[in-house]
């Protein structure tokens, strides 16, 4: 409206009452206000009341300028009387509010009256047309009107009290219309013979979502400007002032968490914050659920195990706890962390995963299963529930709290419950008829069951590696280091037993350990990594250290009976010998150290007799080194005397093979460098020199 803008600088008083009479009568008929209307107060001297009483536009007027250029002719006055406001007295503009505000509803209208109303916003006087303001919050058919009514600004210009009083009005009224909405819904799902009329007058909310959150959003920003302070949000929800409806829950998580975390960070130690918790305590305890919109009795649960009701439902999606989860900032103070993971994280994820367990083990009681069965049976976290990023992200803040490490653990080893998951679903096929599994019942236990049954072949990946990333991470509390290690440990002790060498129920997967295999490809030592973290160079020898006893051990009792073994053997052999702390320049020693061992590896293999292993070749991937340019010494050490033997044989055929399958493995990196370019060039000259055919022939194949 800047263009309708005017100049009130060199009119008198007496013109600019003039002006303000023909602005204000110009919009009363537009809005159709009648000249009767009750006005509030005794006095009627002013402007404002004189045009309501006495002044009005001729329509024909009105119906001139909709044909002309101003066809937005109405807000044409709105735009004269943004000029003229300053100058009337509080109560005159409260009067025009009230005029405005008795006008007929329709959408014409309604812009005028908002576009008026935010014009006496703009003088920043708090409590001025706060009646007016109200009717448009209360009003369900004023569409999104209702944020231009109250607006954080108003908050701002109010005193401390006067914002309180202003935000328990709005929390009181929009928890009343809540509650009533509520009561209506449990009428109408009682009352299912209603007519039909009945139902249609019901449709009408009694509360706008959007208002709701308006609300919750004006509550929030109170917090931030210190309108409001702690004990007045713990009141409110206290009183239950703060419960919503559950398509905006969440909303409200959102706003409580930035609320208390900001109250955290400004009063730090200096106050009790036992009760700024107590705040989210009830949607703590929402996110545990099965699902958050249902509460359980222990009646509830005792009736569904002795199958008189249905078993819970179950719901994957966790917006709750997701709202909770998510507000862990990094930028957040080490302090809050630890407060924030002792109080809502682990709380959350812990409760969660004990009731899923609850439900599994109801279910096979509802069943029939043996007590035996049901005490066996835990449940993983659901898809809905962050718990390995939770994880990496508050473990450094609680350290000596394993809670969250188990979780990850039992994700991870999820296969060891097949046989009492088996059990409960052959239970589901004898007790219900065919086609249960399209069932919400069979849904839920085919849900809470399918990690362990189904082929793990991707199972735990990500808890996997967000407790190596721990482990390895550097400044992480020596305490949860060694937990994060002894879990690896446990975990790969676990994949080593003789019965999970085969843990898969894809029948094309026949590798013996293979899901070992896969958990040190994947996680501990991938391809990529040339050198490894001291912690995994422990975990490597210890289980190096327990597959070779159990080599030994089979094998003394029966022929080749660790031949199972014996691939494994080899590859924690060759990581072990990717020790990360030491890449500065390699002397001869250190050449000839690492020839022994490779050649040792050979040597086992040559003297095994375990052939079928297919070494070197199927160990290419693990035949790296930390420094390219110690690829060739390494080659001549382990084919020269006196590491490598001089008579023909398999041995020596094995250590010339190892050296060209080195070679061969970093082929592509030596091509970057010069200095192991050349002395590839002087490898292939003496080799080619060697008095044995098969040498001279390997020499060139290194030129492919």
């Amino acid at each position: 409206y800047g263009r309708y803008s005017i100049s009130l600088r060199h009119l008198s008083r007496n013109a600019a009452n003039k002006l303000t009479i023909l602005a204000i009568a110009w919009i009363l008929t537009v809005l159709e206000v009648p000249r009767d209307i009750p006005l509030p107060g005794s006095s009627v001297s002013g402007p404002v009341a004189y045009a309501i009483r006495n002044v009005r536009v001729d329509k024909s007027f009105l119906e001139q300028l909709k044909t002309g250029s101003l066809k937005d002719s109405p807000f044409l006055c709105v735009g004269v009387l943004n000029n003229l406001l300053p100058t009337l007295p509080v109560s005159e503009v409260d009067l025009l509010a009230h005029a405005a505000f008795s006008a007929p509803k329709n959408p014409t209208n309604d812009a005028m009256i908002m576009s008026i109303f935010g014009y006496m916003r703009c003088l920043g006087i708090p409590r001025l047309a706060s009646e007016q303001a109200f009717k448009v919050l209360e009003d369900v058919d004023a569409s999104s009107w209702h944020r231009q009514a109250i607006t954080p600004s108003t908050l701002c210009h109010c005193q401390p009290q006067a914002a309180r009083d202003l935000l328990r009005r709005m929390i009181t009224y929009t928890q009343e219309q809540h509650r009533q909405q509520q009561a209506r819904q449990r009428e109408r799902r009682q009352n299912k013979n209603g007519t039909t009329v009945q139902a249609t007058e019901e449709e009408k909310p009694l509360l706008k979502m959007s208002t709701h959150k308006m609300v919750l959003q004006l509550l929030q920003t109170a917090s931030l400007q210190g309108s409001i302070d702690t004990q007045f949000i713990e009141k409110c929800a206290a009183e239950g002032l703060l419960e919503t409806p559950p398509a905006i829950r969440s909303f409200i998580v959102d706003v409580l968490t930035t609320v208390v975390q900001d109250l955290f960070i400004i009063n730090g130690d200096a106050r009790d914050t036992s009760g700024m918790w107590e705040i989210l305590s009830p949607f703590v305890d929402i996110a545990q659920r099965l699902s958050e919109d249902i509460a359980l009795t222990d009646e509830q649960w005792n009736a569904a195990r002795a199958g008189t009701r249905p078993m819970p439902d179950i719901e994957e999606e966790r917006h709750i706890a997701s709202s909770l989860l998510s507000n862990s900032a990094h930028n957040i103070p080490s302090s809050l962390k630890r407060a924030w993971a002792e109080k809502v994280v682990y709380p959350v994820i812990t409760g969660h995963v004990r009731a899923r367990t609850k439900w599994l083990r109801t279910a096979i009681a509802r069943e029939g299963g043996s007590q035996d069965l049901e005490e066996s049976a835990w449940a993983i976290c659901g898809s809905g529930m962050p718990v390995a990023t939770s994880f990496q992200t508050f473990a450094n803040y609680l350290p000596e709290d394993t809670s969250l490490l188990d979780i990850l653990e039992r994700d991870v080893l999820g296969f060891l419950l097949r046989p009492t998951c088996q059990k409960l679903l052959d239970l589901m096929e004898k007790n219900h008829k065919p086609g249960w599994e399209r069932e919400t019942y069979g849904k839920n236990v085919k849900l809470l069951t399918d990690f362990a049954v189904s082929d793990g072949e991707a199972a735990g990946v990500g808890a996997r590696s967000s407790i190596h990333s721990l482990m390895v991470k550097p400044n992480s509390p020596s305490t949860l280091v060694n937990s994060c290690s002894r879990s690896l440990q446990r975990i790969g002790m676990t994949l080593l037993r003789p019965e999970n060498a085969q843990v898969h129920t894809n029948l094309q997967v026949v590798t013996p350990y293979s899901s070992f295999r896969r958990f040190i490809d994947q996680t501990l030592a991938p391809v990529s990594t040339q050198s490894l973290h001291r912690h995994v160079i422990d975990l490597l020898s210890r289980f190096l250290s327990e597959v070779e006893s159990a080599e030994k051990r089979d094998s003394a009792s029966t022929l080749n009976g660790g031949a199972s073994y014996w691939s494994l053997v080899i590859i924690l052999r060759l990581l072990v010998l990717r020790d990360g702390t030491n890449t500065e320049s390699h002397d001869s020693d250190w050449i000839q150290a690492r020839g022994r061992q490779l050649v040792s590896l050979a040597e086992l293999v040559a003297n095994g007799g375990c052939r079928h292993i297919q070494y070197p070749h199927a160990f290419s991937p693990y035949l790296s080194l930390a420094r390219v340019q110690d690829t060739v010494p390494v080659c001549l050490a382990i084919t020269q005397a006196p590491i490598c033997p001089t008579a023909p044989g398999w041995l020596r055929a094995l250590c010339f093979d190892t050296a060209a399958t080195l070679i061969r493995a970093q082929k592509y990196n030596m091509k970057s460098s010069g200095t192991a370019s050349r002395d590839l060039a002087n490898l292939r000259k003496v080799w080619q020199s060697d008095q044995d055919a098969a040498v001279r022939w390997l020499a060139l194949s290194l030129t492919e």
